[in-house]
């Protein structure tokens, strides 16, 4: 059993990990688990890419990439697949 903050600064362990090796990282979770599994205070340093499968997110905090299904559909896929929308300045 874990609290947040050893979630967090374990999450937060392995994204610099990954920025040191020279990727961006990322912080993927359902909006409800960003709010209840990790302190999210700790991760403003990474972007996020939330789940939450409303019309309109429910999330209070900036994020990169919105996953709004897991029961999409793309032509050659049997299985529903998962459908994001990622946002990027121009």
């Amino acid at each position: 059993n874990t609290t947040s903050e050893e979630r967090t600064q374990a999450a937060v362990t392995f994204m610099n990990h990954i920025k040191n090796a020279g990727y961006q990282a990322m912080v993927y979770s359902s909006s409800q688990l960003f709010e209840t599994v990790f302190d999210i205070n700790y991760l403003h340093d990474y972007d996020f890419w939330v789940a939450d499968y409303s019309s309109v997110p429910n999330f209070n905090y900036h994020f990169s990439i919105w996953q709004y299904t897991d029961a999409g559909t793309v032509d050659g896929i049997s299985t529903n697949v998962d459908m994001n929308i990622m946002f990027v300045k121009k």
